[in-house]
């Protein structure tokens, strides 16, 4: 069928070339459409695209003030390299269609094609050519946009400065995204978690923990409002507020948060599933701040059941888990055990080469005999 395709409209073309008739360059124009659209039914992209990218060679050449025809085709290998995840190549196509968009002044193209090549860029991870896309295009959005097109400029630009580290610019780009999905008629509210949690995270890098606790705070009303109480969301964001409460020094209410937390996501997923591994881990650490040395060898197991089920453990696992299972019964007089399991730190930091790790062990040995 290729061969034919090219065939006819070669035919078409010849005989339309040599002829006089006013109307040539549309027939052939109009062939190449009728070719392509068949093409397209039958879902043959590499067909599909030698056909647009000879169409595009025979409107440069005859019709280049077709700027449309131009930037529909240009826009469909785009489209087409995106889907094969040929990003490279995807780029090139979209950048020529922006540029006969902005000859049709459209704005609706311009907006659709700036989008397009923003989201290229953000799934290469150029972020500074994200926001360069998205400077262009944020004055042809207004009131009368489309709602979807400013949560899709939003949740890019926070991305972005997220991604690249920009403090403010993440708060405010974060906070205009939430506004925009609020406005939506049916409010993602995944979405709003996900970006409360993020803005919480960045005020709490900079060390700014009482705006931190607001968002996180926020959060919990967002995940009562999605799923309810016994929802993942709902867990997700009492482990956020376990963070900060533990950031803050406030264990035993970091204890408590993170212990609810762990509760829905075992009542959802199970004891075996990773999704509770940061929540265990958070509450190792608190375990170990506060000294609550029996919660600390319960959840420094359970940690090490879990990776050791998913097949996760690393080096830096496997000493952690040894670690705080030694302090945890040193903790509690159980020297026995203690002493067993400092050894068992030692031995596996001199065979993995850790010998600091491992002198900090065999101190730790010497002590609990002295003791």
């Amino acid at each position: 069928m290729d061969e034919k395709g090219f065939e006819a409209i070669d035919t078409a073309r010849q005989f339309c070339l040599k002829s006089d008739h006013p109307n040539r360059f549309n027939i052939i124009n109009n062939t190449y459409q009728n070719l392509i659209k068949g093409f397209s039914r039958y879902n043959k992209k590499d067909a599909i695209v030698k056909f647009i990218k000879d169409y595009i060679d025979f409107l440069t050449k005859y019709m280049p003030e077709n700027s449309q025809n131009l930037y529909e085709s240009y826009l469909k290998i785009a489209e087409y390299n995106h889907k094969e995840k040929d990003f490279k190549n995807s780029i090139i196509a979209a950048s020529k269609a922006l540029e006969y968009a902005e000859k049709t002044k459209n704005d609706i193209q311009l907006i659709h094609i700036l989008q397009f090549l923003s989201g290229l860029y953000v799934q290469i991870g150029d972020f500074s050519l994200v926001i360069n896309y998205l400077e262009r295009l944020k004055p042809l959005l207004n009131d009368q946009s489309k709602q979807e097109d400013w949560i899709s400029f939003y949740s890019k630009a926070f991305l972005a400065y997220k991604k690249m580290n920009c403090i403010s610019e993440t708060i405010d780009s974060g906070n205009k995204l939430i506004s925009a999905i609020l406005a939506s008629e049916k409010p993602d509210y995944g979405a709003i978690l996900t970006t409360q949690i993020t803005i919480a995270e960045t005020y709490a890098s900079i060390n700014n923990l009482d705006e931190s606790f607001k968002y996180v705070k926020a959060s919990e009303d967002t995940a009562l409002k999605g799923q309810g109480e016994n929802g993942y969301y709902h867990s997700k964001a009492l482990h956020h507020i376990g963070l900060v409460y533990k950031l803050k020094g406030e264990y035993d209410k970091a204890n408590d948060y993170l212990t609810k937390a762990l509760a829905i996501i075992l009542r959802i997923f199970g004891n075996k599933n990773m999704e509770a591994f940061n929540t265990l881990d958070m509450l190792v650490s608190v375990s170990y701040s506060t000294k609550n040395w029996k919660d600390l060898v319960e959840y420094a197991q359970k940690r090490s059941d879990l990776l050791e089920e998913n097949k996760k453990h690393t080096e830096v696992s496997m000493i952690s888990t040894y670690l705080a299972l030694g302090e945890g019964f040193a903790g509690q007089k159980n020297i026995t055990i203690a002493k067993y399991n400092f050894e068992k730190l030692r031995e596996y930091c001199l065979m993995h080469g850790k010998t600091n790790d491992a002198l900090i062990a065999e101190a730790r040995i010497k002590q609990l005999k002295e003791e």
